[in-house]
């Protein structure tokens, strides 16, 4: 697909600059021939840009990746299942997760803020561990509001999953 493009672009180029050069295409003045030279030799730049970008981001060891890696787990990846997979309707996976993913808060906080996990589990009820209203709404079980259901609406993302991905956000940001 992308040699379809550079051909198109090519011939359009190449188009534009017969148009361009050939006396009766051109019916105005000598400013309409700066304006369509300048036109030509400035797509003429960028695209001498892009590819001189392009050709300088290569891989650094030449090796591309094995196609075996694909079946190793990578952390994050059952909560992305789980979250892609959720019913809106099923209130028993939404708190099997949110109970997950809160033993995951409690650890990272008493963790990265030397507490217990008695203490831990205070400051996640608080509230005070992040600014993050989404994150902070999500441990709170608080009902949608209005604009959550027209953001639900627009995106296709169910309000839960969206505060779960806003708290686990928000816990990476902490234990870093």
């Amino acid at each position: 697909m992308r040699r379809v493009l550079l051909a198109v672009g090519f011939a359009s180029t190449a188009a534009g600059a017969v148009l361009v050069f050939t006396p009766l295409s051109v019916g105005g003045s000598g400013l309409a021939v700066v304006v369509l030279v300048g036109s030509a030799l400035l797509a003429g730049g960028i695209g001498g840009l892009a590819a001189l970008d392009r050709s300088s981001t290569t891989v650094a060891d030449g090796s591309l990746p094995n196609p075996g890696d694909r079946g190793r787990p990578v952390p994050g990846d059952g909560i992305d299942r789980q979250l892609a997979a959720l019913s809106t309707r099923d209130g028993d996976d939404q708190a099997r997760l949110r109970a997950r993913i809160e033993t995951v808060a409690v650890s990272v906080l008493a963790d990265r803020l030397d507490c217990s996990r008695v203490e831990a589990r205070e400051r996640l009820t608080a509230g005070d561990w992040t600014d993050d209203d989404a994150a902070l709404a999500f441990f709170e079980e608080r009902p949608p509001s209005r604009r959550d259901r027209v953001r639900t609406v627009l995106r296709g993302e169910p309000t839960f999953s969206r505060r779960a991905r806003a708290a686990l956000a928000a816990l990476r940001e902490v234990a870093a």
